[in-house]
């Protein structure tokens, strides 16, 4: 569990630096083409697909092996999903 958990932390870390260093390049370009997305609606867009991103790139590193990087990095992505509503519940309660 230890292991999960550190994982899981990792993958957060970085995962969290890759959206924000994105998110401030599209909200860039979109300025620079006057564009209207708010940057909150892309950090909400890339921050899942970031996070899946890293957790593959992470198991491989790990295994070598993309089939077992895959399954791994779709555990680790509904564990947070899991793990973030779970908080989500302690912290505002179900109404």
């Amino acid at each position: 569990m230890i292991s999960l958990l550190s994982r899981l932390g990792i993958i957060t870390i970085a995962s969290f630096t890759l959206t924000m260093l994105l998110g401030a390049t599209a909200d860039w370009a979109m300025r620079l083409t006057g564009g209207g997305v708010h940057l909150k609606l892309i950090l909400w867009v890339l921050l899942p697909i970031t996070f899946f991103l890293c957790s593959i790139v992470m198991e491989y590193l790990e295994d070598g092996s993309l089939p077992h990087s895959l399954r791994a990095s779709f555990f680790n992505t509904g564990f947070a999903a899991v793990a973030l509503v779970i908080l989500y519940v302690i912290g505002y309660g179900i109404s």
